[in-house]
């Protein structure tokens, strides 16, 4: 019944369901990849490797959510929490490992922005080509476009925009830095960050479509308030990391002109995240267990 204890238990939901749907996700698209591969085929880890970025992606999200959960699960237990005579001292102990065992995060994040780069200088990704044209786009003065619309078609729009703020943020430091770039190690933190953030909240969004376009808008009540809620956290880490990120490669008007254009992609209508987190929790406690399976 406490509000800053049931702020958690919503909150970990929220992020479980994120973390769930981004592993589907790039599994999926895996299996997908590889449906026509007979098994023992060399072809197979090529084609697994087509998607090494959203694997390092996840590796790092899902640990630090985890890392989050059972921290909170020590809070929540109090002094209880600390002692072997209850479960949550040892979540907190085995959950500490998995940032540092198979490819620390702070590898993987190197290797999330270097594996896209080197995708398209190989021409695999049109990364740099819609860089360009989004340049092109944030010249040009904004369209009155009609407010967007069906189920959760502003999340759809925060997403849009959440892509944009990345290309403008790598495009912009493969220009100003070149091959030192790889150097760089902050700056390349900083974009994995915003890549973690704007694939966690895609794969999300299009979890809970797929359950409302499969079981009705009313079915997906719950998971609709998980996107809603996390869509607000995750714009806000996007808004951040690209203004740190512009910062250390860009300055004086050029890095006005740049933030002003992260601030007209990350721009949205504030909603009540409390009123969300308290709606997942309260179905976490009514259940006595996981609401958004």
């Amino acid at each position: 019944s406490f509000g800053l204890v049931k702020h958690k238990v919503g909150q970990m939901a929220i992020l479980t369901y994120v973390s769930e749907s981004m592993v589907y996700r790039t599994a999926g698209m895996i299996d997908r990849n590889l449906a026509d591969v007979r098994p023992g085929d060399p072809a197979a880890l090529q084609r697994i490797e087509e998607y090494d970025a959203e694997c390092s992606m996840v590796k790092v999200w899902c640990a630090e959510m985890c890392d989050y959960v059972v921290d909170e699960t020590v809070q929540i237990f109090g002094g209880a929490g600390f002692v072997e005579d209850y479960p949550a001292e040892r979540y907190w102990r085995d959950a500490r490992v998995n940032r540092i065992y198979e490819g620390t995060s702070e590898i993987n994040r190197l290797l999330v922005p270097g594996r896209i780069i080197r995708r398209a200088l190989k021409g695999e990704l049109p990364v740099f080509q819609k860089a360009m044209a989004l340049k092109g786009e944030l010249a040009a003065a904004p369209s009155d476009a009609p407010p967007p619309q069906g189920f959760l078609a502003a999340e759809a729009g925060l997403l849009a925009g959440a892509k944009k703020v990345a290309l403008l943020c790598l495009g912009t430091a493969v220009q100003k830095r070149g091959e030192a770039l790889k150097d760089e190690q902050e700056v390349l933190g900083h974009f994995a960050d915003i890549a973690m953030a704007t694939f966690a909240l895609e794969s999300a969004l299009l979890r809970a479509r797929k359950r409302a376009a499969a079981r009705g808008d009313g079915a997906a009540r719950l998971q609709e308030a998980a996107v809603r809620c996390y869509a607000q956290d995750a714009l806000d880490e996007i808004d951040a990391s690209a203004r740190k990120l512009l910062a250390a490669v860009e300055e004086g008007e050029t890095l006005r002109a740049l933030l002003a254009a992260v601030r007209r992609l990350t721009k949205r209508e504030v909603c009540n995240t409390v009123a969300l987190r308290r709606l997942v929790a309260d179905a976490a406690i009514e259940q006595v267990g996981y609401p958004l399976g």
